[in-house]
């Protein structure tokens, strides 16, 4: 007499003597169950470290970005003091125009100028912040993907499954109880 089980390879499990197929799918969906989430795991602890990296990343360039829209503003603050000062100076001085009056006017240029470095440089630093947000949005997209990819891996549903076919041997073969069985005869 041979008995015929059910083998799924994807999960390595079999299914017992006499047990059905619906059974055994069942009892595969809570293995599948743990697999997926042992794999969720493993890609998140994968993932993880990379993600905090882009996170602390994109958290020194936002407070860089601050910084410099700081400096800007003062810049720009010293640049407009500085150009209204030699204009004033200018227009309402003594002498009109005088050495002291064009040195004023060259420091006002030339902080004009550093104003517009600054300005440029919160350009950079925000795009340096779009940049590691971009790449964050990227690894999220590869974490999301992966951890897809394991909803449709470990699916016992459609699955299909492996019919064995098991003879005993004698060495499986184990007599546990004999019963000798007496019935009187009726008839003497």
């Amino acid at each position: 007499v041979k008995i015929d089980l059910l083998r799924s390879a994807l999960l390595d499990a079999q299914s017992k003597p006499g047990e059905s197929e619906r059974d055994f799918r069942i009892r595969l969906a809570d293995v599948a169950r743990e697999r997926r989430d042992q794999e969720r795991a493993k890609i998140e602890a994968r993932y993880a470290p990379k993600l905090q990296q882009l996170e602390e990343r994109e958290r020194r360039a936002l407070a860089k970005v601050e910084t410099e829209k700081q400096q800007a503003s003062a810049k720009q603050m010293d640049t407009v003091i500085s150009v209204g000062a030699t204009v004033l100076g200018a227009l309402f001085g003594r002498r009109k125009l005088s050495v002291s009056t064009l040195s004023r006017a060259a420091s006002s240029a030339k902080s004009a100028s550093r104003t517009i470095k600054e300005t440029r440089d919160i350009g950079l630093a925000e795009e340096s912040v779009e940049v590691l947000r971009t790449q964050r949005a990227a690894l999220e997209a590869e974490v999301q993907n992966a951890l897809a990819e394991l909803v449709g891996k470990f699916d016992p549903a459609t699955e299909v499954l492996e019919t064995l076919s098991v003879k005993p041997r004698k060495a499986d073969v184990e007599v546990r109880r004999v019963v000798l069985a007496w019935v009187p005869d009726a008839s003497g």
